[in-house]
């Protein structure tokens, strides 16, 4: 998978067909994108993160911290792999259950 557009366009993500995800295609994620417009100065939550994809577009396009949400562990060893690729990226990872992460979400996101 690529990203789509930004300073990251064309980057290559790694994927892996044994693990339990769906990424999100680059039609949706066209789309999603073109309607957001800009992500400069925002922070990203990307729940069910599998790959990433969604959260490394969001950076991509401009947003400044990436929250992943991932509570399958071989999803998230590839995220960190995936991470490596983009040193510049400030993000961080959860690992747990999505719903069990937006019930506790401002403990977690509005931390200093």
């Amino acid at each position: 998978m690529k990203i789509l557009s930004g300073r990251f366009g064309g980057r290559i993500i790694n994927t892996n067909s044994k693990l339990p995800y769906r990424p999100t295609k680059a039609r949706v994620r066209k789309s999603l994108f073109d309607k957001l417009k800009s992500l400069q100065n925002k922070t990203v939550l990307d729940l069910f993160a599998g790959t990433g994809i969604l959260g490394f577009e969001a950076s991509s396009r401009g947003a400044d911290s990436i929250s992943f949400v991932e509570n399958n562990r071989g999803s998230i060893d590839l995220l960190k792999v995936n991470i490596k690729k983009f040193s510049k990226v400030n993000c961080k990872i959860y690992n747990m259950d999505c719903f069990d992460f937006l019930k506790k979400a401002s403990c977690y996101l509005y931390q200093t």
